[in-house]
């Protein structure tokens, strides 16, 4: 998993607290089975087309 991202139209940087609030999805996910933390951030994490850039609100146009 990735932890950063740029708009490609604004230039916006997203990272940390505020980055995993936009990019993880608790609802994609769901099982009984244990586990660890990262695995179920990759299980987790949206695709980079389904995230909104939170000041220009432009969604999919990233970069890593």
């Amino acid at each position: 998993m990735q932890n950063y991202l740029r708009c490609k139209s604004c230039g916006y940087d997203m990272y940390g607290p505020e980055y995993l609030s936009n990019t993880i999805d608790p609802f994609a996910y769901s099982s009984d089975s244990y586990y660890p933390p990262t695995a179920l951030l990759n299980l987790s994490t949206k695709p980079d087309n389904q995230i909104e850039c939170p000041y220009c609100h432009t969604t999919g146009n990233w970069s890593h």
